[in-house]
């Protein structure tokens, strides 16, 4: 975790981690059907007011712990598998989101055979700046 965020922030942090969609790494909640995890679910989840989440997400996203992307035409928080990865395995999408964090920790091997995989999917995901 980046040292220059507060033992608060590295709380609500660690507390997203639950808000991960198995294996995709996108933060949800269940409301029927799942549902982007947006800064006004995130502002009741912790009891704050939306200007101060704002923001955190935009420290988040400064230091590559959050990405928004649009996946489909859905915007979503995507939550970098290096600060908390839900389940077991790296999906095509995570790696096409945060490819440039992943490739300088995963095998060289790993990466090529990410990247050959991740152009069949990479016009469905676009990352908001």
């Amino acid at each position: 975790m980046p040292k220059d965020f507060t033992w608060a922030e590295r709380g609500r942090i660690d507390e997203l981690r639950y808000y991960i969609i198995k294996e995709n790494q996108l933060l949800g909640y269940r409301s029927g059907i799942i549902k982007p995890l947006g800064i006004k679910e995130m502002a009741k989840i912790f009891n704050a007011g939306e200007r101060q989440i704002k923001d955190l997400v935009k420290k988040m996203k400064k230091n590559n712990i959050l990405k928004e992307v649009s996946i489909n035409g859905i915007a979503w928080y995507a939550f970098n598998p290096l600060y908390g990865l839900k389940g077991k395995r790296i999906t095509y999408t995570i790696f096409t989101i945060f490819q440039e964090e992943l490739t300088s920790v995963l095998p060289i091997k790993v990466v090529n055979t990410f990247i050959l995989q991740a152009e069949e999917i990479k016009d469905n995901i676009k990352i908001i700046e």
